[in-house]
């Protein structure tokens, strides 16, 4: 019997018979297991999961030939394959990332970021974002750009420095809007240039507040009453009221108090 070409054609009916293609992917050696991949994509969806699976632990034992040309054949199938088809594809390249070699994961990653469609731009961006590579900056910086996509920023606010990410504050608010990740942009800048929360309480005097408080700062009883009133039916007014407790705004929490009893 072909054990290669009766699981290419193993029909996974239930969860029990996914279970059987599963023993019986485990009694194929690394080679046939690779071999058992569709790359055409029109297999049981569970059943390449267990393939990547084992094809996985095959590689992270001993990587071989025969896995890194599935990679490239995963490369070159891609521009033949439907758009239905192609995050099936950029899903197995982003599963098997993890155990390529480093020359391997440069070229997965060029891959992603080069893309023109954004699902796949978006693989390489969350690569980046877990585990930076300074190599890569300037494709994110070309990207930013091209594409102008919404992870770029946050690729930037987490890992570009300061001095850059400030040039584009205004571009990263239009494109983040209320996104924690723009209060995290407002607290790098705010924590070596104090004079940038004068123009965030002109914005958004809830973020204002929050910001004093991760910088140990303290406002006035006057000052918390006056934004208190101007956010008092804003739905962060629960941050806004705990962030006046951090900052022991102990009488100004009595007039709220009072103020909501009535």
């Amino acid at each position: 019997m072909n054990k290669v070409n009766y699981l290419k054609n193993f029909e996974s009916s239930s969860f029990y018979h996914s279970y059987l293609f599963n023993g019986y992917l485990q009694s194929l050696n690394p080679k046939q297991t690779v071999s058992v991949l569709d790359l055409n994509f029109d297999q049981d969806s569970r059943n390449r999961r267990y393939i990547l699976g084992k094809i996985y632990e095959d590689a992270d034992n001993k990587f071989e030939s025969f896995h890194e040309n599935l990679v490239y054949n995963l490369f070159t199938k891609f521009l033949e394959l439907p758009y239905r088809k192609i995050n099936s594809c950029g899903y197995s390249l982003s599963f098997l990332y993890p155990i390529l070699p480093d020359y391997q994961k440069k070229d997965v990653l060029d891959f992603f970021l080069k893309n023109t469609y954004v699902s796949m731009r978006r693989r390489g961006y969350k690569i980046l974002q877990d585990d930076w590579d300074n190599n890569f900056r300037s494709q994110i910086i070309e990207n930013w750009h091209e594409f102008h996509d919404v992870e770029i920023a946050k690729i930037m606010i987490n890992h570009f420095d300061i001095a850059f990410s400030k040039n584009y504050i205004k571009e990263f608010e239009d494109l983040l809007g209320d996104d924690w990740y723009i209060r995290k942009l407002y607290l790098k800048i705010a924590s070596i240039d104090r004079s940038i929360l004068d123009y965030i309480k002109t914005k958004d005097e809830v973020t204002y507040c929050y910001l004093m408080v991760k910088l140990d700062e303290k406002i006035s009883e006057k000052e918390s009453l006056n934004i208190y009133e101007n956010n008092s039916n804003d739905e962060r007014v629960g941050l806004l009221i705990w962030c006046f407790g951090k900052m022991k705004l102990w009488e100004t929490l009595e007039i709220i108090e009072k103020d909501t009893s009535t």
